[in-house]
């Protein structure tokens, strides 16, 4: 008889749904996380200390003191390529760049908070657009349609908003992602003065995409931060440094469930990094295997078992455990296989008025109407989001006044009262586009194992990885698209006439690698997400997804689990 009924292997949002969801059915569970962290008030002070008088600050330097990490090395923005095994230079098309967090919690640590739903055509991209041109027109991509449609997704959203603490506007998406009237949980965070500003002086305004006309709507993000005491959380108190910590707590983390499933009787296990799975003859998940790095012997082995075994860790970690595990072959061909992300650009430019950035969270609105078109038959799907950061990762207060003292040229050097202006001048004009592209399922984007081993003797990830014209002309369209609007608001762009495609970034949302279906011989999972050859076996996260859209994996991922949970309860 197991040990366990379930055993879920990682915390963050999607093992924390599962694990905060279940515990209500009465089953014994258990919570398998590879790092030890707290999970309240006095681990977030504990990671502020850390990042308060670092020196050099990036989206996880809260985090990079966090107890026996080298034991689950989390890739960070600087060191991606040594944990993935991946030698490419940084500058180049050929590198993965995303990252994530190994933490009780999982990247939501870190993470914007935005919460989009994605749209109807997003799941049927290929019938809809595709399947009008050959596949050698968008890089052979293998691309299917989802085993479910927006409308069945539909009610899950809902509860995904409703459990995460989704503030919005309903009739601002109404629609783009119909909603049939209901309401989010909270309404949505007021657009900020920059925001106002920019929208009033561009106006109504249509752009041209591939012949289509489509319509420029600046609406308020949809986003897991409370507008209103929710949950147990704050409102947001405008805070500008909600990246990499919510100073608060009024922005939402998975935290909020894991503690909900510790109230209920869940099992959290710390520093317990998972090595295999055992599967018998039939292909039941006899056993999951561990090491536990904060014991007194952490290179042993050891072992638990569950009725049923629920893999939550993120679209990088799940492949290589299966892997590792003998599970699956490395050259199965969807294992591993088809891994995506959101591809990211900038457009900066300096308002003709001072519109006083740096006030609020770092993203209010954005543009969701250019999402869907005719043009996805040749083009990838991108938002647009009009930055509240300034220039963002191009530019901030620091790098203003530096840039000030130590001009390019030296004739333009000034103190006192002339480099006071000069700066403040500069400051209160930055505003940026930012624009997300979709990345089509790749068979060659994918997941191995690597000969490198970590601190554990665990095989790391390798990574092949490259972004294919599908997904390139799509930047080159956004980069397009934020100068014709930065010039209807009278907005001087700072830049390239053409977005420079070495300049590409991430958005961190890794997606794919065991992708859902109909049938095991186009999927590795089921719209629940049992895996076809492992019945007791179930992957949740964004690592199913069949494609990738241009919208924030989170609320996608969150409803998708929150609709298995009823199928894990029949097993």
């Amino acid at each position: 008889m197991a040990e366990y009924d379930m055993v879920i292997i990682g915390s963050g949002v999607a093992g924390a749904l599962c694990a905060a969801g279940l515990s209500e059915t009465g089953r014994k569970i258990l919570v398998l996380e590879a790092a030890q962290n707290g999970l309240g008030v006095a681990q977030r002070e504990q990671f502020r200390r850390v990042w308060d008088p670092a020196p050099g600050k990036s989206w996880n330097t809260p985090y990079l003191r966090t107890a026996g990490i080298r034991y689950y090395p989390s890739p960070g923005s600087a060191d991606t390529r040594i944990y993935f095994d991946q030698p490419d230079a940084v500058k180049s098309l050929l590198t993965f760049k995303g990252y994530y967090q190994r933490l009780a919690g999982g990247s939501t640590w870190a993470w914007r908070g935005n919460t989009p739903r994605m749209m109807p055509g997003d799941f049927q991209l290929r019938s809809k657009y595709l399947s009008k041109v050959s596949p050698d027109d968008y890089g052979g991509a293998n691309v299917v349609d989802w085993p479910l449609s927006y409308d069945d997704l539909k009610p899950w959203y809902l509860k995904a908003e409703h459990e995460l603490g989704v503030s919005g506007n309903a009739e601002e998406w109404e629609a783009l992602t119909p909603r049939d009237g209901a309401k989010y949980p909270m309404p949505g965070q007021p657009k900020s003065y920059s925001d106002l500003t920019l929208i009033t002086r561009m106006g109504a305004k249509t752009v041209i995409l591939d012949g289509e006309e489509l319509p420029v709507e600046i609406i308020t993000m949809a986003q897991a931060r409370n507008t209103e005491a929710y949950d147990g959380r704050p409102a947001c108190e405008g805070n500008h440094n909600c990246i990499p910590l919510c100073p608060t707590g009024a922005k939402y983390d998975a935290t909020v469930h894991l503690k909900r499933a510790a109230r209920n009787g869940v099992e959290i296990r710390t520093g317990c990094v998972v090595t295999k799975l055992d599967a018998s003859p039939d292909g039941h998940i006899s056993r999951v295997l561990y090491k536990q790095w904060d014991s007194e012997s952490p290179q042993m082995e050891r072992a638990v078992t569950g009725t049923t075994v629920i893999l939550a860790a993120n679209p990088i970690e799940t492949p290589k455990i299966l892997f590792n595990s003998g599970l699956y072959a490395e050259d199965d061909p969807y294992v591993g296989k088809h891994l995506m992300d959101h591809i990211q650009g900038e457009c900066l430019a300096l308002a003709p008025e001072a519109i006083f950035p740096f006030r609020g969270p770092q993203t209010l609105c954005g543009i969701d109407s250019l999402r869907d078109g005719n043009y996805r038959s040749k083009f990838a799907s991108f938002r647009l989001t009009l930055g509240n950061d300034g220039w963002g990762r191009a530019g901030n207060p620091t790098s203003v006044v530096e840039e000030n003292l130590n001009p390019a040229e030296p004739s333009t050097f000034s103190i006192g009262k002339t480099l006071r202006h000069k700066t403040v001048d500069k400051l209160t004009r930055l505003v940026r586009f930012g624009f997300s592209a979709e990345q089509l399922p790749q068979p060659d984007n994918r997941v191995e194992l690597s000969d490198k081993l970590d601190d554990l003797g665990i095989r790391r990830p390798k990574i092949h990885y490259a972004v294919h014209k599908y997904t390139q002309e799509a930047l080159q369209q956004g980069y397009r698209i934020s100068k014709e609007l930065f010039a209807a608001m009278g907005a001087s762009h700072v830049g390239e006439e053409k977005f420079p495609l070495d300049d590409w970034n991430t958005a961190a949302h890794p997606m794919g690698t065991c992708r859902m279906g109909k049938n095991p011989s186009d999927s590795v999972v089921d719209k629940f997400g049992r895996c076809h050859n492992h019945k007791n076996l179930f992957v949740v996260g964004a690592s199913v997804f069949p494609t990738g859209s241009a919208t924030n994996p989170v609320l996608t991922l969150a409803a998708l689990t929150l609709m298995a949970l009823g199928e894990m309860g029949k097993t």
